[in-house]
């Protein structure tokens, strides 16, 4: 079962009267709020959620991802001892010529500085553009409705890479429900909720969009564009334009790298 499935099946009261886990971490666990649920919370709010409806495959898998990578950038830390000597257990001898023990601790402080610059969570990514190819969303085919009403039907071109869209009337539209996230680009201040109804974008300000792995359509007052891939999206709003970004240009304009 995916958490979309059952949301569409049971509301948050209900979920919360069944399972006893209060509504704020009931939000936090679907909304996957990482830095404000502990692993021990995490898991034990998971563990009383399928008891009573089943496994929830999707909420599962990123939580575990998560930690996951929590846990691997914590084995990268180089553990330094008390008395400042790292893990050599190097002592010094009285009798030791003190120049020689000074190069060696420089030594030892120039391979750990090493180290640390060459950490790849550390590291400059550097990502190649994506190439860009604007769709005419103009674009649109003449049909008759159930009540003879002549409505547009939206272009159906594959849209390859990027898509921009530009329209003072933006909307987001959740097939079900939809969870997402923004990150102001000039500020940084985040912000994210979980949607049933069309949520107006703003294009009037710079930020980028992070999307749960669900079915959504965005559309603006020409024509409408459906995502049901299933998988996670990143949008970036710039000039009054909305574009799809990867995840690595997410993180880059300030978006985190798990949420």
């Amino acid at each position: 079962m995916k958490i979309d499935e059952l949301l569409e099946k049971h509301d948050i009261d209900s979920i919360q009267k069944t399972t006893r886990i209060t509504k704020e971490n009931l939000k936090k666990m679907i909304s996957k709020d990482f830095e404000n649920l502990n692993k021990v919370q995490a898991f034990g709010f998971l563990s009383i959620l399928e008891r009573e409806y089943g496994a929830v495959e999707d909420l599962r898998e990123d939580w575990e991802e998560y930690f996951h990578t929590i846990e691997e950038n914590e084995k990268l830390v180089l553990p330094v001892r008390q008395d400042n000597s790292f893990l050599t257990g190097m002592k010094i001898d009285k009798e030791t010529n003190p120049k020689l023990v000074l190069a060696g601790i420089g030594l030892l402080i120039l391979v750990f500085v090493a180290f640390m610059a060459y950490d790849s969570d550390t590291k400059e990514i550097k990502v190649p553009p994506v190439p860009k190819v604007v769709t005419d969303l103009t674009d649109t085919n003449e049909v008759i409705d159930e009540n003879h009403t002549q409505v547009a039907e939206t272009n159906t071109t594959s849209l390859q890479n990027e898509q921009n869209i530009t329209s003072s009337t933006l909307q987001i539209i959740p097939v079900k429900k939809l969870w997402f996230g923004i990150v102001d680009i000039a500020s940084q201040v985040k912000n994210d909720q979980i949607i049933d109804k069309p949520f107006d974008i703003n294009l009037t300000k710079p930020i980028v969009i992070v999307t749960s792995k669900a079915t959504f359509s965005l559309q603006n007052q020409n024509s409408k564009k459906d995502y049901r891939d299933y998988r996670k999206h990143y949008f970036k709003v710039e000039n009054g334009t909305l574009s799809e970004i990867t995840r690595d240009q997410f993180v880059l304009l300030g978006g985190p790298k798990t949420w």
